[in-house]
């Protein structure tokens, strides 16, 4: 029987065995010979090389080759502005590819007379790897600049290095943070985090919810990257200059070490979810979007504050591009509300200074330069706090949310350290919340007038306009805020296609129901649910109900 040949060719078994020496320097130069060595072979043993490498120099995101560097200087960038000494995510093109087959390899080509000359890699063979979307390298799924906390172990990392476990590269630079105790105190927990509210200690907050908001947003800070959803956070004040966009800086300064990318609030969604795919493709760690006023939506917040990917059309190319969604996103504003289904996937933190003119408020210090140069200290403390929560027996119990890591990570260590609970933070904007008061007025204006008895839609608007003819205008105005057009007009079609989408939901202890077809319509009628919170307007509302009728 005739003897097996080795399956790895005896070139890719050098190289691999070269790029691991502790010099990294290959010299491959007679094994790759361009027009002699076959593509397929080639591709194969490049990608083992740079698979090799101790730390990763190329990584596979997606269906793409990239690298990571650390940005000079602040570069504006198609849809945002990042920041001097962030890490960034570089997509490889061929001139790149051939720069790091140049860096790793060494290539030739014969001459005439048959001797090797030193040439520049094909770039032929640098479009075979990039096409080949780098499947034996190393997966990317973020950078971290800074040491940080995985609460799913309760592990502080703080080694520079690519984490396969995580598939995180972690560069710290310079930077070098104390010694975190392992097994903490509970009083060195909260003796840790008094240092780092020091952070926030000028800031005028409406109330203590909006300062355990805001140490929110530094922890979601540290430890982003090992969640796979996370609130959004929402700076706002009644007046400009009470210190909204500092607060917003303040906390990337401190825990990344520069600023986050920063772009101002995009004026509609489309362009929202250009910025927010944008930073996220660059592997942007906070992205601030600053100055939004009044009220707001967007579905693109709703993907990236609750999807572990966003997945986004690359212009220019017949293709998709699906990236890690784990950055965080702050944004800034006068009396901003949230609206719509964003609306609960916000946190906000309120800012008054109770003056007329708070740009004449004085800080005792400059902040961002104290929080850079007590960056170390600073960071030890947070991390210390996290790790003294992780080894603490007595976790308090939390109410349930959609964001279950982020509240394990966030939430739990401020709510036991003795804060307010974060989430309380949505109560008001709950309440205030348009979309929710117009559903309330409907199903109380509604229920007013027909109890819990099935109705047709034509004959609503019926009701509704000859009780408006009367002066009694609650049932009318309530269907023209959801089911009105320009003109103020009622339509049974709109009326119908917002009941459908909001049939079961409660507010005050009411929802919609939908019943069965008669004389060719569909019923619908307003039914108690005793689990809406409000019961007792349910009671009232019934006998307002009973009255009308009469």
């Amino acid at each position: 029987m005739q003897a097996m040949s080795d399956p790895i060719p005896e070139k890719i078994r050098a190289l691999v065995e070269s790029a691991q020496a502790p010099d990294n320097t290959p010299d491959m130069a007679r094994n790759f010979v361009a027009g002699e060595d076959n593509l397929a072979e080639l591709v194969d043993a490049c990608l083992a090389g740079f698979a090799a490498l101790k730390p990763p120099a190329l990584f596979r995101r997606s269906t793409e080759i990239v690298t990571v560097e650390r940005a000079a200087a602040a570069s504006p960038r198609s849809h945002y502005r990042g920041a001097s000494g962030s890490l960034v995510v570089r997509v490889i093109d061929v001139p790149r590819m051939q720069t790091e087959l140049a860096r790793l390899f060494s290539f030739s080509r014969r001459r005439k007379d048959g001797a090797l000359a030193p040439c520049n890699p094909p770039p032929g063979l640098a479009a075979s790897l990039l096409s080949s979307g780098g499947e034996s390298l190393p997966v990317l799924t973020g950078v971290i600049p800074h040491p940080t906390f995985n609460p799913a172990d309760g592990r502080v990392m703080g080694r520079s290095g690519y984490d396969a476990r995580t598939g995180l590269l972690l560069d710290f630079g310079r930077l070098k943070v104390p010694a975190i105790p392992d097994q903490p105190t509970r009083q060195q927990g909260l003796d840790a985090l008094e240092q780092v509210a020091e952070v926030v200690s000028e800031f005028p907050f409406v109330g203590e919810v909006d300062k355990a908001v805001s140490l929110g947003y530094g922890l979601t800070l540290l430890q982003r990257r090992m969640m796979d959803a996370s609130p959004i956070f929402l700076l706002s004040a009644t007046t400009p200059a009470t210190g909204k966009t500092l607060l917003a800086t303040a906390w990337p300064r401190l825990v990344l070490g520069h600023d986050p990318a920063i772009q101002a609030f995009p004026p509609d969604d489309g362009e929202l979810r250009k910025t927010l795919f944008a930073a996220l493709a660059d592997g942007q760690s906070a992205l601030l979007l600053d100055n939004v006023n009044g009220r707001f939506k967007s579905d693109g917040l709703c993907i990236v504050s609750t999807s572990a990917t966003m997945r986004e059309r690359v212009l220019g190319f017949s293709r998709t591009l699906e990236v890690p969604t784990t950055a965080t996103i702050a944004i800034t504003g006068n009396n901003a509300q949230p609206v719509g289904d964003v609306a609960q996937r916000v946190l906000p933190c309120h800012l008054d200074a109770r003056v007329e003119h708070p740009e004449n408020r004085a800080f005792r210090r400059d902040l961002l330069a104290w929080v850079e140069r007590e960056r170390r200290r600073l960071l030890a403390a947070m991390l210390t706090f996290l790790r003294a929560y992780a080894v603490a027996s007595d976790k308090p119990a939390l109410k349930p949310w959609r964001f279950v890591e982020w509240s394990q990570a966030v939430r739990g260590p401020l709510v036991w350290a003795g804060y307010p609970d974060p989430l309380d933070a949505l109560d008001a904007t709950r309440e205030d919340d348009p979309a929710r008061v117009a559903l309330m007025s409907l199903l109380s204006a509604w229920r007013a007038h027909f109890g819990n008895r099935p109705q047709a839609l034509r004959d609503v608007i019926g009701r509704a306009i000859d009780r408006a003819s009367m002066a009694d205008f609650e049932l009318r105005d309530a269907i023209a805020e959801v089911a009105g057009d320009r003109s103020g007009e009622l339509s049974a079609l709109r009326l119908g296609k917002y009941l459908q989408a909001h049939a079961g939901r409660i507010v005050a202890g009411l929802a919609f129901k939908r019943g069965a077809m008669s004389a060719g319509s569909v019923r619908w009628h307003v039914e108690l649910r005793s689990d809406g919170g409000s019961g007792g307007i349910g009671g009232s509302v019934s006998n307002q109900a009973q009255e009308k009728s009469e």
